[in-house]
């Protein structure tokens, strides 16, 4: 009886592949079977020492990893020192503005301050010299001699503008040769002294060149005359303005002040 060719299957043997040896291929149902639980449960890890086990990850950071977080912490403590030093620089900035904006104010305001302490000075200077002007011209006018009754009424012309110092002329009529008349018959004897003089002006704004300057000269005057031989001593007031013209200080202007010796000119020369 012919063998037969399959029997070896009944045992429950895997069939050969007759044609090249190999074992055939199970099926996909075996292939499932043979993955049991773990094929939908958690992923294989392979540990340090070869050993395959289930799990969440506890797979150490590679070398790789660690340079990249290494060098994103780097890359973002570089941009935390970046943006310091921007915050710092603009800080500095602005202090040095401020400094700077600081030591220009100081010194715009002392340069304010130095001129404005020049011009000071200036008219400190200025009104001095106005004042002397007016005080030289009262005292001359109070020392009187008949016995140079002439030489007295020439000299009150002198610092005076040339308007004014026309008004001592000796003509006939004039101011002057009156003032030389009185002088002559009364054999006037006068000197004075002056007390103080006041500017009649704003301090805050002095004149302008050649605008008047207006002064009370306060003196005290002491007269004889042939009908009162006994020395008279009493207080006058004088208004005396002076300007500035070509570099010098001019009176323009000689008179009692009006407002306190009104019709009184009595000792007081070039005034009827």
């Amino acid at each position: 009886m012919v063998p037969d060719e399959h029997a070896g299957s009944h045992d429950g043997e895997a069939p050969e592949d007759m044609t090249d040896g190999r074992v055939a291929p199970a099926d996909d149902t075996a292939i499932d079977a043979a993955k049991g639980d773990g094929a939908q449960g958690d992923p294989v890890v392979v540990r340090d020492d070869g050993r395959s086990d289930t799990g969440p990850s506890r797979v150490k950071p590679s070398k790789k990893d660690r340079l990249r977080r290494d060098l994103e912490i780097e890359r973002r403590r570089a941009g935390r020192w970046r943006r310091f030093t921007i915050a710092v620089a603009a800080l500095a900035a602005v202090l040095l503005i401020a400094v700077c904006g600081l030591t220009w104010s100081t010194v715009a305001a002392t340069g304010d301050l130095d001129g404005l302490r020049t011009s000071t000075q200036e008219n400190q200077e200025r009104l001095s010299q106005a004042r002397a002007s007016a005080e030289r011209y009262a005292e001359k006018t109070l020392m009187i001699s008949s016995q140079n009754a002439k030489e007295y009424v020439t000299s009150l012309a002198e610092g005076t503008t040339e308007e004014f110092g026309k008004t001592f002329g000796l003509g006939e009529g004039e101011a002057g040769g009156l003032t030389l008349e009185l002088i002559s018959q009364l054999k006037m004897q006068s000197e004075g002294d002056i007390a103080y003089s006041m500017f009649a002006g704003d301090r805050e704004s002095l004149p302008a060149e050649g605008a008047p300057w207006n002064f009370v000269v306060v003196a005290t005057q002491t007269v004889t005359t042939i009908q009162q031989p006994e020395p008279s001593t009493s207080a006058v007031i004088l208004r005396v303005i002076v300007v500035h013209r070509d570099g010098k200080w001019l009176v323009t202007s000689f008179a009692p002040d009006p407002k306190i010796q009104a019709g009184n000119a009595g000792g007081v020369p070039g005034i009827k």
